[in-house]
Formats: C-alpha cells, sequence, structure tokens
C-alpha cells in the first residue's frame, strides 16, 4: 500500500526539479533561508521538507500544527517532541501556524491525577494510556535556547516534575531500572528483553534536564532533588547496564543480567550524560564500524552483529534508519565534544534521505540502511512528522553550524563548511524579536581565513569557532558588518 506510487514518481518528481535552491514564492519565503553554495539539492529539500509539513498540518484545541502525520486525530508523544526541534523555526511565517509548543501543551493539558501523560493525545479525548520517550523536557530546552521564554519553563516545570514521578512509581524495577515504557519505548518491534537501556537513560536525561530547567527559574529545592535522581541513575546505569566484554550499554533481562541486542536506543547514555568519558569513546568507535553500525546509510537501529539485524530494508526497527534516533546520536556525540563524527553521520543521513527525495519526491517514515536513496521497510511516504527535523533543524544547527541562545543573547557558529555559507532571514529571541544574516565567503581550504557578512536588527554576540580559531565578536549596533578571523599559524606563508 505504502509504496505503490515509487515507480512513477521518479519521472514525474525529476521533470520538475531544477535544484537552484530558489526561494518559494509563498509563506515559506519568510522561513530562515540556509545558504550551502555547492549543495542546492539540500535547500530544495529543506524548502519542500516544510511544503509536506505544511500539507500534514492539523487544527486541534483551537490551534494548528504540523502534524505527526501518522492517523489524523491522533498526535504521538515522542513526534510532537521532535517535531518541535524544527518547529521553533517558522518564526511567524506559516499564516495559521504560530505556536511551535502546542503539540505539547496539549500532552499536558491530557495529565491525570495520577500525573500521567498520554504517548498518544487523541482529538476524541479517549486518549491511550500509555507511555513512550518522555522526553518533553528535550524539547523545553530546545525552545528557550530559541526564544529564552523563561516564564514557559517555570509553568511546565510542575507538570513534567509530577510526570518523572510518575513514572518512577510506574515503570521502575525493585533495582531502581527502568522497565521498557510501552510499545518497546516506541521502537515497536526491536528486540528488548524487558529492562530498557533507552527508558532507563531518558528518565535520567530527563532528571538532568528537569534540574537545569528549575536552577534557570530560581527553583533551588527542585534542582537539588532532581540532581539527586540524575546522580543516582547514572550510577546504576554504569554499574548495571555497561556490557564489559562488548564496550556497550545494552538491555538487562528479568534477572538483571546484561543483554545485548546492539540497538541504537543505547546511544541515550550520551544524551543523557551518564558515559563517563572512556565509555562515551567507545560508544562513539562502534558507531564507526563497517561491521556494525557504519552502514551506507547512519545510524540503522540496529548494528550489523546484532542477530536480529535486517539488511534487506531494515524491517522498521531493525536496520532501518529512522531521524529522531539519529537526531538523538548525533545530540549525544555533540555533548561529548565529538564535533566531527556529529557531522559526519548529519551528512550522510542528510544526503541520503535526498537521495531518496530526488527519486521519490517525497520523506519517509525510515530509511534503507543498505541502499541510500531507498525507504526503509514498511516505510510511509510524507513523513513529515519528525522525518523534518534532519533537513530543517540538523542542516541548520549541526551541518551550517548555527545555533541560538536567545537567554544570553548569543548566537555561537561552529564554522567548518569552505563553501559559501550560512542563513539569512533567522528569526530568534523573546517573540523573535532579532533577525540576523550570517554568511560566510568560500574559501578554498578549512586553514584559510574566515570572512563572515553580518546584518542583524539588534545587537547580539557572536562566537565563531573556525576549527583554528575560536572568536567572540560583540556586536553593537544594528545594520550590516564584516569580520575577519585569520589563522595566526598560516598567516605567515
Amino acid at each position: 500500500m505504502k509504496h505503490h506510487l515509487t515507480s512513477i514518481l521518479p519521472l514525474l518528481f525529476l521533470s520538475s526539479l531544477n535544484l537552484q535552491s530558489a526561494t518559494p514564492d509563498d509563506w515559506r519565503k519568510n522561513l530562515p533561508e540556509p545558504v550551502v553554495e555547492q549543495h542546492p539539492g539540500w535547500v530544495d529539500l529543506y524548502y519542500d521538507t516544510w511544503r509536506i509539513a505544511d500539507k500534514k498540518m492539523s487544527e486541534y484545541g483551537g490551534q494548528y500544527l504540523f502534524d505527526t502525520a501518522f492517523t489524523k486525530g491522533r498526535i504521538w508523544m515522542w513526534d510532537t517532541v521532535w517535531i518541535s526541534h524544527y518547529g521553533i523555526y517558522v518564526q511567524g511565517a506559516h499564516p495559521k501556524i504560530t505556536n511551535p509548543m502546542h503539540g505539547h501543551d496539549l500532552f499536558y493539558a491530557a495529565q491525570r491525577e495520577d500525573g500521567g501523560i498520554p504517548h498518544v493525545w487523541d482529538v476524541t479525548g479517549s486518549h491511550d494510556r500509555g507511555v513512550h520517550n518522555p522526553i518533553f523536557s528535550l524539547g523545553e530546552l530546545n525552545c528557550y535556547r530559541h526564544l529564552g521564554d523563561k516564564a514557559r519553563l517555570a509553568r511546565v516545570l510542575p507538570i513534567l516534575d509530577r510526570f518523572f514521578f510518575y513514572l518512577k512509581g510506574k515503570y521502575r524495577t525493585p533495582d531502581g531500572l527502568y522497565r521498557s515504557f510501552d510499545w518497546n519505548n516506541g521502537m515497536d518491534n526491536r528486540p528488548s528483553p524487558g529492562i530498557s537501556i533507552d527508558s532507563t537513560c531518558e528518565q535520567a536525561m530527563v532528571a538532568g534536564q528537569l534540574m537545569e530547567i528549575a536552577g534557570i527559574v530560581g527553583d533551588r529545592e527542585r534542582a537539588a532533588k532532581f540532581e539527586l535522581e540524575h546522580l543516582a541513575l547514572r550510577k546504576l546505569i554504569n554499574d548495571r547496564m555497561w556490557y564489559e566484554s562488548d564496550q556497550f550499554y545494552t538491555d538487562c533481562n528479568g534477572k538483571g543480567e546484561t543483554v545485548n541486542v546492539w540497538s541504537v536506543a543505547s546511544y541515550w547514555a550520551l544524551l543523557s550524560k551518564v558515559a563517563p568519558a572512556d565509555r562515551a569513546k567507545q560508544m562513539k568507535d562502534h558507531l564507526f564500524d563497517p561491521a556494525n553500525f557504519k552502514t551506507p546509510m547512519m545510524v540503522p537501529t540496529l548494528g550489523r552483529k546484532s542477530p536480529e539485524y535486517d539488511g534487506n530494508g531494515g524491517a522498521y526497527w531493525k536496520g532501518s534508519v529512522w531521524i529522531p534516533t539519529n537526531t538523538m546520536v548525533i545530540k549525544g556525540l555533540l555533548e561529548y565534544g565529538y564535533l566531527a563524527e556529529a557531522r559526519e553521520i548529519a551528512i550522510n543521513g542528510l544526503d541520503g534521505m535526498f537521495q531518496t527525495w530526488k527519486k521519490t519526491g517525497t520523506l519517509y517514515e525510515n530509511y534503507n540502511q543498505e541502499q541510500p536513496g531507498a525507504p526503509g521497510g514498511s516505510s510511509r511516504p510524507d513523513f513529515v512528522g519528525w522525518s523534518g527535523v534532519q533537513p530543517i533543524a540538523t542542516l541548520m544547527e549541526t551541518i551550517i553550524g548555527i545555533r541560538t541562545n536567545a537567554p544570553e543573547n548569543k548566537l555561537k557558529w561552529t564554522l567548518r563548511l569552505t563553501e559559501m555559507h550560512g542563513v539569512r532571514k533567522l528569526k530568534w529571541g523573546p517573540d523573535y524579536s532579532r533577525q540576523v544574516d550570517l554568511i560566510a565567503d568560500a574559501r578554498n581550504a578549512a586553514e584559510d581565513a574566515v570572512t563572515i557578512h553580518v546584518d542583524t536588527s539588534a545587537p547580539f554576540t557572536l562566537e565563531v569557532d573556525t576549527g583554528f580559531a575560536t572568536k567572540t565578536f560583540e556586536i553593537k549596533v544594528p545594520g550590516r558588518t564584516t569580520l575577519e578571523i585569520q589563522n595566526t599559524t598560516t598567516a605567515s606563508h
């Protein structure tokens, strides 16, 4: 049912595909405009991703949102969090979607007296009582860094506090680890022996993030409480869920024994920041092992070493590439300073999506890890949805390398491309009140001096990491300015 159009789409689509990265003449012209001079197809994919997201738009609770693209009338918990990661870039451009966190708010409004929040919100009010991937705090902090809305954090903190302890009461085992949340924690058919590395690490991550949120809003008591929760889970994970012979974080069975199925779910140990540096390095190394996770398109949801690995399309969560888990891995690597590795995976994954989009004209639920350019097994088309994260947010933040920090009125540019690149019309800060263009000139090589052209509506701080130098600039007046960063180690040549 899902693939009957695939054979005719390439001819119809490619006949109209010019790959010239022209800004569309509709609402999308007011979105941030990514600039990647040597990769115009990535920019075309970026804009088409927004087109598909618009096509999947729904109105729930009196406001419009980008839907999870699975079943009309229902939205899923972790899908909604990942959608908010690119939704923050809508910046008032869309005529109907104005609040990128509306999906979060629908779930919060459905919180029960016992603290539980359903993993599926239903427009009828008959919400599913199960739970998976309770990672709302990840989306909240991401939005806070872009818009700086501290009042929102103060408002949602008590909700997320109650949800955390609901999960602790229902899913925590007597020894302190967590049973798999429902539907194998959202990875429906991935092998799991019962005690889940991802469920446990996600709780550790949420504890750490709620500690951070409490600190931001000045709630010292909650901050101290969640610090203890994070520390306790970090110790348990390292004591109980590290498979020494494989040098990998794993699930456990009902007897408390580690059982390694080589799942990408184990990489929540990086994003949750529970891994010591030496173990993080081992986890990173497995990603680039051709006998395991280094497939032609990365990152497979099971490594090739897994007995249940499916090399013929990935069989849903048994090998295929999913954008949310890719995003999790990339973010986790960045937490440990593995920038080059995170960028390699980001570029590999985006290119795989791009090759598939060129052939089919759409984005998919998951992708074939062994055959870049093909969807994965049982994969739905037009899945934007969470598959929009990579062509929008990952392109902007990891490949181009521009990240916002609204609370500090600061942008950080981790600048590694040598082609002309950057972004125009990026709005950020309170109520999207600041707008900036940042464009770096093309260079012959990565060690060459960097020239950056800035055009801003408001003063801000710009930190630029070129790989050979890190410089901070105070942009004190609105308007245009040009910045130069010399490589002093090569300037004499």
